[in-house]
Order: structure tokens, then sequence, then C-alpha cells
């Protein structure tokens, strides 16, 4: 396969992802969540807590930890709380499973061609 061609595929594989009804719905919630900027600050702001908390938690600081995660956690029953939310986390458990499976089904198909290729070579 050459590389136009797998660019090819590529965009043509983007293009009927795109056209499916929830992945359109996921990228409408997702831009509305990126212009709500209380939304979007309160998002980032769990995310960054969150990344601290590991770190807390890796250098062995459970004080840190429990205060850092408590905090995200707030955060984050926060933000369950608001119907955008919930619908965006939804629809992003259904697109995260699409991507998981078009993923999978990639793979078996490379390796069972690439199994073809060894079986042809032996």
């Amino acid at each position: 396969m050459s590389k136009e061609d797998y660019e090819l595929a590529l965009e043509q594989l983007r293009n009927k992802v795109s056209d499916i009804d929830y992945v359109q719905e996921f990228q409408r919630l997702e831009e509305l969540i990126k212009s709500d900027k209380e939304i979007w600050t309160q998002e980032e702001k769990m995310k960054d807590l969150q990344k601290e908390g590991i770190l807390f938690q890796k250098i062995d600081k459970h004080q840190a930890y429990e205060i850092t995660m408590g905090e995200a956690r707030a955060i984050e029953e926060e933000l369950n709380a608001n119907p955008l939310i919930r619908q965006y986390r939804s629809k992003l458990e259904d697109v995260s499973d699409l991507l998981q499976y078009i993923t999978g089904e990639l793979e078996d198909r490379i390796n069972s061609r690439l199994q073809l290729i060894d079986e042809e070579e032996n």
C-alpha cells in the first residue's frame, strides 16, 4: 500500500466515523463545553488536580494526595450534576467504544495479513 493509498483510506475512515450520528452529537456537545468557560475551567482544574494527586501518590505524600484528590472529586461531583456534562460523557463512552472496536478490527486484520505473509515465506 502506498502512502497515498494509506492517506486516502484514512480520510475515508475519518469521514465514515464523522458521519455517525452519535459521533456528531459528541462533537457538538464537546464544542458546547469548550465554549462554556466555567465548565471548561473546572474540567481543566479537575484534570490538573488529578495529575497532581497521582504525582503525590508516587512520591509517597499521602496527605497531599488525599487533599488533592478530594478537591478533584468535589469538582467532578459538581460537573457530574450538569446535564450537559452527563450527555457529553455518555457520548464519549459511545465514541470510545467505537474507536476500540475499529482499533481491534484493524489489529485483527493486520495480524491476519502478517500471519499469511509469514506462512508464505516459510
